[in-house]
């Protein structure tokens, strides 16, 4: 299954004539990968505009239905909520590949770690936001900060480093 990025990328570049090596190179897919995207394009009767338009999980659906992935057995998708709040509760000292090992025991056919974790992930940036959190720390010229958090002026620590 591809992303739509990759999906609409494919399909760009193959209208504009570009070759299949050059769609692999960029997409780092394979030829039977780009007919396959380029089939269901023709199939579905949309053109790249509308598709555009359209939600990424609209877009994923549509070429590659739910129904065509290749899971044995729908009921093995863990409850991630149950983990999230097991992972973020105090005092807990489960991780995700405890909570993996206890589900894998439940349920020997399910997912193998690595998806498990892709699951996970997904789940908590869907729900919870993104895991990338930063923070803009206006600092001024000629300041150190130390391990705990204050905050020395170089110029006078060079000051009492010569006094001394």
């Amino acid at each position: 299954m591809q992303n739509c990025t990759t999906i609409l990328g494919i399909i760009d570049m193959r209208q504009r004539g570009i070759s299949y090596d050059d769609c692999r190179s960029r997409y780092k897919v394979g030829c039977s990968t780009i007919t396959l995207i380029m089939n269901r394009f023709k199939e579905s009767g949309k053109d790249l505009d509308t598709l555009k338009q359209m939600s990424a999980e609209e877009v994923e659906h549509l070429f590659f239905p739910p129904e065509n992935l290749r899971r044995k057995d729908d009921s093995v998708m863990p409850d991630y909520q149950a983990v999230y709040e097991r992972l973020t509760m105090p005092g807990s000292k489960a991780n995700l590949f405890y909570l993996w090992l206890k589900y894998k025991k439940d349920c020997p056919s399910g997912y193998q770690y690595t998806q498990y974790c892709l699951y996970f992930k997904r789940f908590v940036e869907k729900h919870y936001g993104s895991e990338a959190v930063s923070m803009v720390v206006e600092r001024i010229p000629g300041e150190k900060v130390t391990s705990t958090g204050s905050v020395i002026n170089r110029k006078f620590l060079w000051i009492h480093q010569l006094v001394k």
